[in-house]
């Protein structure tokens, strides 16, 4: 994990705790707009690392149980997902953002 990941969970993590006395869980959905297949990656707090293939029009719900940085493999334009986000997010031209 890089520092800048390393520094934003420290920081989020502790404004978290002083504002939320529940953990509540995050509801994230990635859909591929784009013209190709690529491949997700998620890493959840602890450092734990996922990869999933995500097709052209495929979606997937529910990515993170808590907070996690998410990017497409080979590209290290990361977003971070705080804990109790819910929202949706579109894969477009070799891109991940979130859904205007």
């Amino acid at each position: 994990m890089t520092f800048l990941k390393m520094a934003t969970f420290a920081a989020l993590a502790l404004m978290g705790s002083a504002a939320m006395s529940s953990v509540a869980l995050a509801s994230i959905t990635v859909t591929n707009n784009d013209g190709k297949a690529h491949v997700l990656v998620v890493e959840d707090e602890q450092e734990n690392i996922t990869e999933m293939p995500i097709s052209i029009g495929q979606t997937i719900d529910n990515l993170c149980d808590g907070g996690c940085f998410i990017w497409l493999k080979d590209l290290e334009d990361a977003q971070y997902v705080a804990p109790g986000t819910t929202g949706s997010m579109i894969i477009k031209d070799n891109h991940l953002a979130p859904a205007s």
